[in-house]
């Protein structure tokens, strides 16, 4: 099926390394026409067949240079800790003390605004394109599914929220405990 930015608000795509170049015109087209895609880890680094590439086929859209080739694949991450602020759309994020491990230290922005950096490299990165938007997180969401339950996911949960309430989508009901924070751990039906 057709990937529709009416149907489906925002896509959150982690760890996608592999991508074919079909991929990578339906994730512009859906972008263009006002999806909201994040995507974390090294996204293009590899072809859909697995292929290291010698450029990555993403960055326009997300709005940053990335390292290609055997360069991208051997660098080191980098652990810190930073402050995440700005806004996604309309929805403005200040977190601070936000402890990451960078996926890849040599990104830059182009187009892309930092909401953060560690070690001069942008953590969360977005990008208005057409209709849409990108957010690139140079770290990775796995923490948030493996340890939901830890007040130290809370940056994460709260730049999820922040791509969700900018693209439009709204939950039918909210769980907010006394102070107005959110929940961890809730899901509501």
């Amino acid at each position: 099926g057709r990937l529709s930015a009416d149907e489906h608000r925002v896509l959150v795509l982690p760890v996608t390394s592999c991508i074919s170049d079909d991929m990578v015109r339906a994730l512009q087209a859906y972008v263009e026409a006002g999806g909201t895609l994040v995507v974390d880890g090294r996204p293009g680094l590899l072809s859909g067949q697995g292929r290291i590439r010698d450029s990555r086929p993403l960055d326009d859209l997300l709005g940053v240079a990335s390292p290609a080739g055997m360069e991208a694949i051997t660098a080191e991450t980098q652990a810190g800790e930073t402050a995440i602020s700005g806004a996604v759309g309309e929805v403005p994020l200040d977190l601070s003390g936000v402890p990451l491990r960078v996926f890849e230290t040599g990104i830059t922005t182009t187009d892309g605004t930092a909401l953060g950096e560690v070690g001069g490299a942008p953590v969360a990165i977005v990008n208005e394109v057409g209709e849409g938007r990108t957010i690139l997180l140079n770290f990775s969401l796995e923490p948030y599914e493996s340890r939901r339950a830890e007040v130290g996911v809370r940056p994460i949960q709260e730049v999820l929220v922040a791509a969700v309430e900018a693209a439009g989508v709204e939950a039918p009901a909210s769980v907010m405990r006394t102070d107005g924070s959110r929940p961890l751990c809730v899901q509501t039906v």
